[in-house]
């Protein structure tokens, strides 16, 4: 007697821990009169190693059309030589490829000067300047241009070491440095090759003989 068999084997990698959400990405979720100080959550997700009365939040309604490159809402960060980060509850998914990015602005007016912002991708463990021991990221970037927004951007690829550690970004610049428009994403061609637009589905046709 022969018997035919179909087996279907579902076999799928979800990256679930792959996504990474940033709150208050244009510092805008607490609406202020004034430059305050970001030093707790109240204020907003970021935080700040500083213990000064930098960096802050403050309104920018003043500055008008910025060269064609607007920034969200009427509030920024203010960086004020220090570092502002935020450690989310995802967490890093080995092989997937993470993308920052931010916009700088270079409140220079002279012609010359050229600021420099750095950025990091961090284990969120709450120790350093960052906000955690830095993983890696595109470090320091300079922005030449004066007066406009400058879009950053920064990748950094999770290893095994990393896998299961949350994630956190942290970003640092001089006191005419201000930042808005955060953004923290998985590639989608690296969740795509570890499963994570969809299923993948293994398909075994076995004859049986008995």
């Amino acid at each position: 007697m022969k018997t035919r068999t179909n087996i279907m084997i579902v076999a799928g990698l979800l990256a679930g821990g792959a996504g990474a959400a940033l709150m208050d990405t244009s510092f805008e979720d607490h609406v202020v009169a004034t430059e305050i100080a970001i030093k707790d959550s109240a204020i907003t997700a970021w935080d700040t190693q500083s213990i000064t009365t930098l960096p802050d939040i403050r309104q920018v309604t003043y500055w008008g059309p910025d060269s064609g490159v607007a920034h969200d809402g009427d509030q920024v960060c203010h960086l004020g030589g220090q570092t502002v980060f935020q450690n989310v509850s995802d967490t890093y998914v080995e092989g997937v490829t993470y993308i920052f990015s931010y916009y700088a602005y270079n409140d220079y007016a002279n012609g010359t000067t050229a600021l420099n912002t750095w950025n990091y991708f961090t284990d969120a463990s709450g120790t350093g300047q960052y906000g955690g021991a830095t993983l890696g990221g595109q470090g320091k970037v300079t922005v030449t241009q004066q007066q406009q927004w400058v879009l950053v951007t920064s990748s950094y690829t999770a290893k095994a070491a990393d896998a299961g550690k949350n994630i956190g970004v942290g970003v640092a610049g001089p006191s005419a440095m201000y930042i808005d428009d955060a953004a923290l994403i998985p590639e989608p061609a690296t969740l795509s090759l570890l499963g994570g637009i969809g299923v993948s589905m293994l398909f075994i046709r076995r004859k049986l003989m008995i």
